[in-house]
């Protein structure tokens, strides 16, 4: 349903997880179960906190000093620097509760070296999706680390190449999917 734009995702997700414990494919303590609650708890005080940021004015401090970076050795480093900012907050919080803080900062970014917002959004979706480094980095290296028998110094190691990668693409691709506006 989400797919064909019938239902917005989280209503396709929930529905789709009611017909399993309906259909009785999965019994309600199952699905109560695997319930991650603090990936939960986190996401519900980061969002917020998103919010927060780009209403109070930090988003705009930290704006500014991307701006500088930018004025001194090119919008590109600015970006750069946007992609970097969201990657190493993406270590400590969570891919999504670091997209929720930075994508405030990438749409005034964006203003400010005159690129699309959508060039800017998407160098925070790719360093935030891309970034392997830590375990809380994203909810699929939370569920391999045990399993897997995987440390830190893994993510580092498999994750830092791409990670590097994947950004200097981003820096690159966006900015030729959205360029801008012609002076």
């Amino acid at each position: 349903m989400a797919v064909t734009g019938g239902a917005d995702i989280a209503v396709a997700a929930v529905a789709a997880a009611a017909g399993l414990v309906l259909g009785g494919c999965l019994r309600p303590e199952e699905a109560y179960g695997v319930i991650r609650w603090k990936v939960l708890v986190l996401l519900a005080g980061v969002i917020p906190l998103g919010a927060a940021i780009g209403t109070t004015g930090l988003a705009g401090d930290f704006t500014q000093v991307l701006l500088h970076v930018a004025a001194a050795v090119g919008w590109r480093s600015g970006l750069a620097a946007l992609g970097i900012a969201t990657a190493l907050l993406t270590q400590a919080l969570s891919n999504v509760a670091a997209t929720a803080v930075m994508t405030p900062v990438a749409i005034r970014l964006a203003s400010g070296i005159g690129l699309p917002a959508k060039a800017c959004v998407a160098v925070v979706l790719v360093a935030a999706i891309c970034t392997p480094l830590s375990t809380l980095a994203s909810k699929p290296t939370i569920l391999v680390r045990g399993a897997g028998g995987y440390r830190t110094a893994d993510y580092i190691r498999l994750g830092l190449p791409f990670a590097n990668a994947a950004l200097a693409l981003a820096v690159v691709a966006a900015p030729a999917l959205w360029p801008p506006a012609p002076a």
